[in-house]
């Protein structure tokens, strides 16, 4: 009976340490996203979830600065740097980001995801949605990114 004991706390403690990660699921039967996106993230009930508001290509006054779409995709990037540190969150514990572009053109993609990347570790790229909009809040806002942290 003890050894049995021994192997049911051995199983609990292995299931409630799995129960405890943050998991990047990219499964086989889906599309390899995995250089973009992951397809599918687990949170432990554990984690403290920070929400970040649409960051989009503003400086600190307020001003838009860069008035082409590169521009202020790097711009919103650097703002959502600022927002994760002030939730108290790292870019690895970002699991969900959604993009909103205006007038989307494929190319936007490619400075979007050099962003990404440079941002996010690549083995914990979080789960990503994209948008074509026609407009944002505000004239001559072409890039808008909000992202969703869970801090184990």
């Amino acid at each position: 009976m003890t050894r049995l004991a021994a192997l049911l706390a051995a199983f609990l403690a292995t299931a409630g340490a799995q129960a405890q990660e943050v998991r990047h699921i990219n499964p086989p039967q889906l599309y390899d996203a995995s250089k973009f996106y992951t397809h599918v993230i687990t949170v432990p009930a554990t984690a403290r979830t920070v929400y970040i508001a649409g960051q989009v290509g503003v400086v600190q006054s307020g001003a838009i600065e860069a008035k082409d779409m590169a521009g202020q995709i790097a711009q919103a990037f650097k703002n959502l740097r600022v927002a994760i540190e002030a939730g108290g969150a790292r870019p690895e514990h970002v699991v969900k980001v959604t993009a909103l572009f205006v007038d989307y053109k494929r190319e936007d993609l490619e400075v979007f995801t050099r962003e990404l990347h440079a941002l996010f570790p690549r083995d914990k790229l979080p789960t990503s949605t994209v948008i074509g909009a026609q407009k944002l809040a505000r004239d001559g806002l072409l890039f808008e990114i909000e992202a969703i942290a869970a801090v184990p």
